[in-house]
């Protein structure tokens, strides 16, 4: 019984993992038109079902807690292992994702294919602000029974969101050309970095 929580956490480590292998399986779609660039861009089923991957991962990350609670099972073992695991499915799958919108952003641009990789690795800011923001937490004990800013799990979640509105969209109002706009990633990113840590 005592191990029950801990199964949990290790399926959202699972899922995480399993989350950043799809992501990174993805490729753009690039069209050249005669003189003229013109690109389309298609978001890869591979990069929507690393999105249900980490959604999996929010769902076996409430039950490991869930059923501890439950079972009256807490250990600072269980506890270390939950941050560790929401390291990897909320923070560094979700900056996998980041990196493959700015890597679509910048396949849309004229010069996108010469742009320098510099441009993509802000994405990995949001995994580094989670890593702090979970570390904080384990050694915080203020809280124990609370959150101070942002968790973890939701901008992890918000980000992931994106290649499902993306893949499977539409809709009333099109928000498409805003989630694979640099700009508003680069925004975002140092936003939601801000917020959990």
């Amino acid at each position: 019984m005592k191990q029950i929580p801990n199964i949990f956490t290790l399926l959202n480590l699972f899922f995480g993992c399993i989350a950043i292998v799809f992501a990174l399986q993805t490729q753009s779609i690039i069209i050249y038109t005669s003189d003229e660039f013109t690109s389309s861009f298609n978001i890869p089923e591979k990069l929507a079902f690393a999105s249900l991957f980490i959604f999996a991962s929010a769902l076996v990350d409430f039950l490991d807690g869930f059923v501890a609670r439950v079972f009256k099972v807490c250990s600072e073992m269980g506890k270390q292992l939950d941050s560790l695991a929401d390291v990897v499915s909320f923070g560094v799958a979700p900056g996998v994702i980041l990196y493959q919108l700015l890597r679509i952003s910048l396949l849309r641009e004229e010069n996108g294919l010469d742009a320098s990789i510099a441009w993509l690795l802000p994405a990995f800011i949001l995994s580094c602000a989670s890593a702090y923001r979970l570390a904080r937490f384990n050694i915080d004990t203020s809280q124990h029974y609370g959150f101070k800013g942002v968790p973890t799990p939701a901008v992890g979640l918000l980000i992931a969101s994106f290649p499902l509105m993306l893949h499977y969209g539409g809709g009333f109002i099109n928000i498409n050309p805003w989630l694979i706009n640099k700009w508003v990633l680069y925004v975002l990113i140092v936003v939601l970095s801000w917020l959990m840590v």
